[in-house]
C-alpha cells in the first residue's frame, strides 16, 4: 500500500466585503457623492459668474447666489454627521471656504480688498467642488469604499460643525468690519477695544487744515470733547474757519423723522450711545437744518467763522433722491416687511453703489471744496467735521492742492467696554 496522503486541495481566498457592504452600497454612495458634489460644482459657477459680473464693490452684490449655496452647504454639513458615507475633509472644506466668501473674503479683504478677496473664495470654493465631483466619478471612486454610518465619524463631524458653528459669528464680524474699512478708508478704526475715529492735520503756506472723522452716533464724551475745542480760541492767534456737514432741504423732500433727528436718536438710544448735535449752543433764530451750527458772532467770538458746506438734497440726480428719500424711511421705520413690499426690494446693488459713491459722497465733497475755495482766505486754521465715508477723497484732493500731512490724532468714539 501506498502511505502517502492524497495532496491537499488548494484553498480559495474570499476577498472579504468592502465596509460599505458590497457593490450595491458601493453604487449607491457613489451616486449620492456625484448628486452632491454636482450641485456645488453648480452652486460655484452660480457664484463664480455672479461675482466676476459685478461692476463695483462686491460688499454692493445683490446677487443671492453665495446665500442659496450655503443654506445647502449648512444642510449639508448637518448630514455629514450622520451619513459617514459623506467624505468629512471635502464637506468641512467647502463650508469654511463658503464662510470667508460671506465674510467678504476674509481673510483675504484685509490685503486684497472686498471685491479681489471674495473672487479668490469663490474660484477656491469651484475648484474644491470640481475636486470633489471627480472623487465621485472618477475612476477609482474613491468615495464607493467608505461607510454609510460611522460613530467616530459622527463624532469628528459634529465637534467640527459646533467649533465652525461658534467660529462663524467672529469670522463674519471681522470680515464685514475690514469690508466696510475698505469702502470708508481709514479714518475709521475698529478693534476689540472699540470704533476710533482719525483726525489728520494738513498744512500749506502756514494754513492747517483739521480732516475731522465723524459717525452720527457715539459717545457723548467725543461730542462734547470736540465742541470744546472747536469754540476754544485758536491757539495761534488767527481766525477759524469751521465747515460744518448737514444737507438742507428747500423743497421739503426728506422724511420728518430723519430732518428732525429722530430716526438717528432711535438708532443710537438701541446701541446705548448718543446721537450727534449742534456743537454749538442754542443757534440763532431760524430753522438752519442739521449741523449748521452757530454763525458768526453767535458765540461771542468773532474770530471763529460757522458755515454749512453741504449741498441740499434737491440738487442730487432725481434716481439719487428717490433712492435716498427710500432709504431713509426704512431706517425710520427699521421693518423689514415694509422693505420687501417696498420698490426698494428691487434695487441693484450697483444703485445703492452709485448713491452711495456719486451721491452721498462725491457730489456732497464737489460742494464743501467749492466753499472752501470760496471761504478760506484769512483763515489761520480750518476744522471740517465730516462723516468718516468723505474724508479720504478731500484728502486727495488736498493733497493735489498741494497741502502735505502734518500729524494724525486717533480718538475713541465707541468703546465696547463700556
Amino acid at each position: 500500500m501506498n502511505d502517502a496522503q492524497p495532496p491537499a486541495l488548494p484553498v480559495t481566498q474570499i476577498p472579504p466585503l468592502p465596509r460599505g457592504g458590497g457593490a450595491s452600497g458601493a453604487g449607491g454612495k457613489v451616486l449620492l457623492n456625484a448628486i452632491v458634489a454636482g450641485l456645488l460644482v453648480l452652486f460655484g459657477i452660480w457664484m463664480t459668474v455672479a461675482d466676476f459680473s459685478h461692476r463695483g464693490d462686491l460688499l454692493f452684490q445683490s446677487s443671492a447666489s453665495f446665500l442659496i449655496a450655503s443654506l445647502f452647504v449648512s444642510l449639508l454639513y448637518l448630514a455629514l454627521i450622520g451619513v459617514a458615507a459623506l467624505p468629512k475633509r471635502m464637506i468641512i472644506g467647502l463650508n469654511v471656504v463658503l464662510l470667508c466668501r460671506m465674510a467678504m473674503g476674509f481673510p483675504l479683504n484685509g490685503w486684497l480688498g472686498n471685491t479681489v478677496g471674495s473672487r479668490v473664495m469663490t474660484v477656491a470654493f469651484l475648484v474644491l467642488a470640481l475636486v470633489y465631483l471627480w472623487q465621485s466619478v472618477g475612476r477609482e471612486k474613491r468615495v464607493g469604499v467608505r461607510p454609510w454610518f460611522d460613530g467616530r465619524h459622527s463624532i469628528v463631524a459634529g465637534v467640527s460643525w459646533v467649533l465652525v458653528s461658534v467660529l462663524s459669528l467672529p469670522v463674519l464680524g471681522i470680515g464685514y468690519v475690514w469690508a466696510l474699512g475698505n469702502l470708508v478708508g481709514d479714518y475709521v478704526r475698529i478693534d476689540l477695544g472699540g470704533v476710533h475715529l482719525v483726525e489728520r492735520v494738513l498744512e500749506k503756506d502756514g494754513q492747517r487744515i483739521h480732516l475731522v472723522g465723524m459717525m452720527h452716533v457715539g459717545e457723548g464724551t467725543f461730542y462734547q470733547e470736540l465742541g470744546k475745542r472747536l469754540h476754544a480760541p485758536p491757539a495761534d492767534g488767527g481766525r477759524r474757519l469751521v465747515l460744518t456737514e448737514g444737507v438742507s432741504d428747500r423743497e421739503g423732500i426728506l422724511p420728518t423723522d430723519f430732518a428732525s433727528g429722530k430716526t438717528y436718536q432711535k438708532w443710537a438710544k438701541m446701541l446705548g450711545l448718543e446721537s450727534q448735535k449742534e456743537f454749538g449752543p442754542e443757534v440763532a433764530a431760524g430753522d438752519r437744518g442739521p449741523g449748521l451750527g452757530p454763525q458768526p458772532g453767535e458765540l461771542g467770538n468773532p474770530d471763529i467763522v460757522w458755515r454749512n458746506a453741504d449741498a441740499d438734497v434737491s440738487d442730487l440726480k432725481e434716481s439719487h433722491r428717490e433712492l435716498l428719500v427710500g432709504m431713509l424711511e426704512l431706517m425710520g421705520s427699521g421693518n423689514l416687511r415694509d422693505f420687501m413690499m417696498s420698490p426698494l426690494a428691487q434695487t441693484s446693488g450697483e444703485e445703492v453703489e452709485d448713491l452711495m459713491k456719486n451721491g452721498l459722497i462725491g457730489a456732497r465733497n464737489e460742494v464743501l471744496m467749492a466753499r472752501l475755495e470760496e471761504l478760506k482766505a484769512g483763515h489761520s486754521e480750518i476744522f471740517i467735521p465730516w462723516g468718516a465715508a468723505h474724508l479720504p477723497d478731500i484728502e486727495a484732493r488736498l493733497l493735489g492742492m498741494g497741502y502735505r500731512m502734518e500729524e494724525e490724532v486717533v480718538r475713541s468714539i465707541w468703546r465696547f467696554g463700556k
